[in-house]
């Protein structure tokens, strides 16, 4: 990927076109991180706040009210189903995010293998 990114840069200009690149992979990659976290952290506090309701709901229903040991068990399993759902939407958004970028990577990208390496050989230094 790295040679069909730099392909059309000239041997003068090569360096600032690698390091384009690195820079580049970097951002993405940082951006990339933080749209996913934002996702899973905002998917989990929807279902918990959807899962606190419900159980608020029941618990004004019930006869007795719920013992210490139970409202922090119950409390435990909603942070980890919250965490699970928020970790599960994250990883189907970032599915869809790959899908996106091999589409796009399918239909612009044009450059043929045999055009890739069109320079002369350099003699070796011996």
């Amino acid at each position: 990927l790295t040679l069909t990114a730099v392909h059309g840069v000239g041997d003068d200009d090569s360096g600032i076109g690698s390091g384009v690149l690195n820079a580049m992979q970097q951002v993405g990659g940082s951006l990339g991180l933080a749209i996913l976290s934002t996702v899973a952290i905002n998917a989990a506090a929807d279902k918990g706040r959807e899962i606190g309701a419900a159980v608020q709901s029941i618990s004004a229903q019930a006869t007795q009210p719920a013992t210490e040991a139970e409202q922090t068990a119950l409390t435990e399993a909603i942070g980890q189903v919250a965490f699970a759902h928020g970790s599960t939407y994250a990883f189907i958004v970032g599915a869809a995010m790959i899908w996106v970028g091999a589409l796009l990577a399918f239909l612009f990208l044009n450059v043929k293998h045999e055009e890739i390496n069109d320079a002369p050989a350099a003699p070796a230094a011996v």
